[in-house]
């Protein structure tokens, strides 16, 4: 298989974009997304002496998370939590730099047709985008209550998950070998749709979880705290806001929709499998269906009855993000048939 120059940057940046994504997890599960107060675009020097580690541990200090359940944090303690969101950060600069050159060398090149070169343009846009919106998320939890808002999370959250279905759509299409040879049902079109916008649902579902830090309670299962329905599953009475605010209610759900997706995934494996030409055709992509379905939902056990340890966590939203673009791709590899293909029927 031969990769152009575009589609071996288009590889790197999403290779680069999931380690992101899971660094943003890891400063999440340890705590550490509060405690820089302040933003600088252009990104800033690590402390380097004493007074100056003194100077952004005192503004910490000043915040609501200072001030409230980490009021007895020792500046040894604040400096391991400060080192995991300095690494998102600086990480997140990196990664727009480095699309930036990479754009600019490209060009220099010569080898981008027009409509690569407008795609790489709108990537570096909704990057910068991301930023900002990775710093408002970060403002809301300096403000009164500790705890950045679930709404910015999911929304910071999903901006990344669409810009790596990009990436992942765009780099298929370079890639002519991958695209489906065989006409395809219609139902079984339907259903890859189906199980790609629930897997989408469910890690979304996911976002809000970890923003409310739902993880953490009803650490048993199949039941939760002993029942089938959490006690403190109703707590405000609109049904979107209880959903959406209430992180027993959030887990719930969250539960459910891992369940009817792993149900969904194997009707859709067993689709695939009863049509012979195009289980082969798909080969390793079919198996997939199954397999990372079942990961996500031991790794997710695992992490809820361990209480959420930073390193299942980090490795349940990787899962998370490879079922989702795992679902995408399959649903454009069915729809993308060649035309030199019968009609679908």
């Amino acid at each position: 298989m031969i990769f152009s120059p575009f589609a071996r940057f288009l590889l790197i940046f999403a290779l680069s974009l999931i380690f992101l994504m899971l660094l943003g997890a890891a400063t999440r599960l340890t705590g550490s997304g509060l405690s820089m107060t302040a933003w600088h675009p252009l990104g800033n020097l690590p402390p380097w002496d004493i007074s100056s580690w003194e100077e952004i541990f005192a503004s910490y200090r000043l915040s609501p998370e200072g001030r409230g359940f980490n009021k007895d944090l020792s500046l040894s303690e604040f400096k391991g939590i400060f080192w995991w969101e300095y690494a998102h950060r600086m990480a997140g600069r990196a990664f727009g730099i480095f699309l930036l050159l990479s754009l600019i060398w490209l060009f220099a090149r010569g080898v981008l047709t027009r409509s690569q070169g407008f795609f790489l343009i709108f990537l570096f846009f909704l990057v910068v985008v991301q930023g900002f919106l990775g710093w408002i998320m970060v403002k809301s939890g300096l403000r009164s209550i500790p705890r950045v808002s679930p709404y910015l999370l999911t929304c910071h959250l999903s901006l990344a998950l669409f810009l790596l279905s990009l990436i992942s759509h765009r780099l298929l299409r370079e890639l002519p070998s991958l695209v489906q040879r065989l006409a395809v049902p219609i139902y079984l079109r339907m259903s890859s749709i189906f199980v790609a916008f629930l897997s989408f649902v469910t890690f979304i579902s996911g976002a809000f979880v970890a923003g409310l830090r739902g993880g953490r309670i009803h650490n048993d299962w199949p039941l939760m705290s002993g029942n089938f329905f959490p006690e403190d599953y109703r707590v405000l009475d609109s049904f979107i806001l209880n959903a959406l605010e209430s992180p027993s209610a959030s887990q719930f759900h969250h539960r459910v929709l891992g369940l009817v997706l792993f149900s969904a995934s194997i009707f859709l494996y067993l689709c695939l499998r009863w049509h012979r030409t195009i289980y082969a055709e798909l080969s390793l992509h079919a198996d997939l269906v199954i397999l990372l379905p079942f990961l996500q939902i031991l790794l997710g056990i695992m992490t809820l009855l361990l209480e959420v340890p930073t390193f299942l966590g980090v490795l349940h939203q990787l899962c998370g993000i490879l079922l989702f673009i795992c679902f995408f791709l399959l649903t454009f590899r069915l729809y993308a048939v060649r035309s030199d293909c019968p009609s679908a029927v």
